[in-house]
């Protein structure tokens, strides 16, 4: 027992050492003017989209943090390997809580939420997932207190090519948003003919306008993050662990399936 309570106060030192130097930015960051009440860390896929939210995003109160696609898997991992990951290191030096888990100082931190912004398929619903599993183990009171959401990206965009709104867009979240769009548009006299409908092929492909429907509070659709939902988030994470390491030589390939199954079930 001594000896197990010996190795635990030698991790707790090294985790408080390395999170001494935790108070400075991040290169990566793209930092807001603001700190505390109000502001956002917002958590992007890619650096083509963090582009366009740096140009597009309130400056005043949302900052931006890229990651680089899919991140470490903390699932059953301990502090000292999570702060080991480049990346998420920098994501904890980036909120500055002073501490990870039940030491993450809420009053203290620079952002007041966390927004995460992932592709709608397979792998974007994969990367939050796992993001999920990170934020609850290092901020665990921003999900409690419905601080953490996800950006809904419009899978939609309406252009109006002729008419008052000419140039304008419309954004529609889903199929059937888009269907009752185009119904009530029918209904008031327009001409299809009249409107481009696309549908998103990702953040990284997204124009500027999209953008700015996604981040304005007045038109962007979000989540809120719940603790059900990082139950499912932790119950996928511990499946990806149990996939990893069954020895498969075509572990990949059966990696690949598996992400495209189960997300896919997940949207039915």
């Amino acid at each position: 027992l001594r000896v197990k309570q010996k190795k635990e106060r030698e991790t707790n030192k090294k985790i408080k050492e390395k999170l001494g130097g935790m108070g400075s930015k991040p290169a990566k960051l793209c930092d807001c003017r603001n700190e505390g009440p109000g502001t956002e860390l917002i958590i992007c896929e890619g650096d083509s989209a963090s582009g366009n939210i740096k140009i597009t995003r309130d400056a005043n109160w949302q900052a931006v943090f890229p990651i680089r696609g899919v991140s470490m898997n903390a699932y059953g991992a301990k502090d000292e390997k999570i702060l080991s990951n480049r990346e998420f290191a920098d994501l904890v030096s980036a909120m500055r809580g002073g501490g990870i888990g039940k030491n993450f100082d809420m009053e203290h931190r620079r952002y007041q939420r966390l927004g995460l912004y992932t592709d709608a398929d397979s792998d974007g619903q994969y990367i939050r997932s796992l993001l999920l599993v990170f934020i609850y183990l290092q901020f665990p009171g921003m999900i409690e207190n419905g601080e953490v959401f996800a950006g809904m990206p419009p899978l939609y965009s309406i252009k109006y090519l002729k008419g008052d709104k000419k140039g304008e867009f419309a954004y529609a979240a889903d199929e059937e948003e888009r269907d009752k769009f185009v119904t009530d548009y029918v209904k008031k006299g327009g001409d299809l003919k009249h409107l481009e409908i696309s549908r998103s092929k990702g953040l990284g492909a997204m124009s500027e306008e999209e953008f700015k429907a996604c981040l304005s509070p007045e038109t962007r659709q979000v989540r809120v993050i719940t603790l059900e939902d990082v139950e499912e988030a932790k119950a996928i994470a511990s499946d990806a662990l149990q996939l990893l390491f069954s020895g498969k030589k075509d572990d990949v390939a059966r990696r690949r399936v598996w992400i495209d199954e189960t997300f896919e079930s997940e949207s039915d």
